[in-house]
């Protein structure tokens, strides 16, 4: 099998769910939330000034080219959807300049590293990275918006020191395309073909036979990357998913993941917040969905329908949510206090609560891990 490469007041929640019925009992005409709205980002208003591409935009696997690269704390995924929002001039202005003259750009993800305890950590780069493609520039008030998706996996050719970086930087990088076949611990055909149907069971938790198939239909490595998207690991497991070359290897490692993770914990203090089944799936991209808020900090957000042992931030506002209808309040562990996301309430929608979690924020509670309360 081929595989190519190339971001107050506190109050407790102690109110949960029963306030929360309580206020949303008026409601007298709910409806089912329409999960084709989170991947369309309405919440940046922007004026539109055109689609770049109409087509995807695909390099050929061997090639070198040099592209514009993003270094922010996310990881992209092939396939993955991702906003990006400027307010700097220079980027605004780059960008615009940029956009003009090519579609693809480079995602890697930025890292810190600190060999010394007295030194300031250094940001620098991940080698392996993702090409995506600008779909359309918006502008609004100076700032500037990008919506984007991955297309191929790319990989550094030359590490440049990266310590003058901050987020949005650009820089010109070369990148290349490799195609690599199977290694010595590649499965045999049969045991991926069996791997995959085990992990497209997995998926009938959240999706539909029908979509699930049309991925499917697409390859093996597709496939993998759609499985990836949806796993509830944190940033550095879902880097290790892009980094590996082979898609048989990238499928034995997501099913391993699958069959040994319990729940999700929060990342500081490692207290579990809620199963893995209480997953649920708001958005018609998946599981996981990338959003940016006003200040341009990119979030890899997951939904699940339940959390515990957390506390709520502030008043439920509106502004800038990123679920049509839905209000929003910061919330964090009750145990360390650790930033982990957002809950979510309507009056007129169904699910009339859910959570959204940072997926920098949470690791995974796997089996072994697990232990009583």
């Amino acid at each position: 099998m081929e595989e190519d490469i190339v971001e107050m007041s506190l109050r407790l929640a102690d109110e949960t769910e029963e306030n929360d019925s309580d206020t949303n009992s008026a409601s007298t005409s709910e409806e089912p939330f329409d999960i084709r709205l989170p991947v369309k980002h309405q919440y940046l208003n922007s004026t539109d000034l055109g689609e770049l591409s109409t087509h995807s935009l695909y390099v050929d696997p061997g090639s070198e080219l040099s592209v514009p690269v993003v270094v922010i704390d996310t990881v992209l995924l092939p396939g993955q959807t991702l906003p990006l929002q400027f307010t700097d001039q220079s980027c605004v202005d780059f960008m615009r300049a940029a956009g003009e003259k090519r579609t693809y750009f480079g995602l890697l993800t930025a890292t810190l590293e600190n060999d010394r305890e007295e030194v300031e950590p250094e940001l620098t780069a991940s080698r392996t990275g993702t090409l995506f493609q600008v779909q359309n520039i918006t502008l609004r008030d100076q700032t500037l918006t990008v919506q984007a998706v991955g297309r191929q996996r790319c990989r550094l050719l030359n590490r440049l020191p990266f310590s003058s970086f901050h987020e949005h930087d650009f820089m010109q990088l070369k990148f290349y395309s490799m195609l690599t076949a199977h290694d010595t611990f590649s499965l045999s055909k049969s045991s991926t073909e069996t791997i995959a149907g085990w992990l497209k069971n997995w998926l009938q938790k959240w999706f539909d036979l029908s979509r699930i198939n049309i991925v499917m239909e697409q390859g093996y490595t597709v496939f993998s990357y759609f499985v990836a998207s949806n796993l509830p690991v944190g940033l550095e497991e879902k880097l290790k998913f892009l980094e590996e070359d082979c898609t048989d290897r990238r499928l034995r490692m997501l099913w391993r993941t699958a069959c040994q993770m319990s729940g999700l914990a929060c990342d500081r203090c490692g207290d579990v917040k809620c199963e893995v089944n209480d997953l649920i799936n708001l958005s018609a991209e998946g599981n996981g969905t990338h959003f940016v808020n006003p200040a341009g900090y990119v979030h890899d957000l997951f939904t699940v329908g339940r959390m515990d042992n957390i506390q709520m931030h502030g008043l439920p506002s509106t502004q800038f949510s990123w679920f049509p209808g839905y209000a929003w309040t910061p919330l964090s562990c009750s145990n360390c206090s650790a930033h982990l996301g957002w809950k979510f309430i309507s009056s007129k929608l169904l699910p009339k609560r859910f959570y959204g979690i940072s997926r920098r924020s949470f690791k995974l509670a796997r089996m072994e891990d697990s232990t009583s309360p």
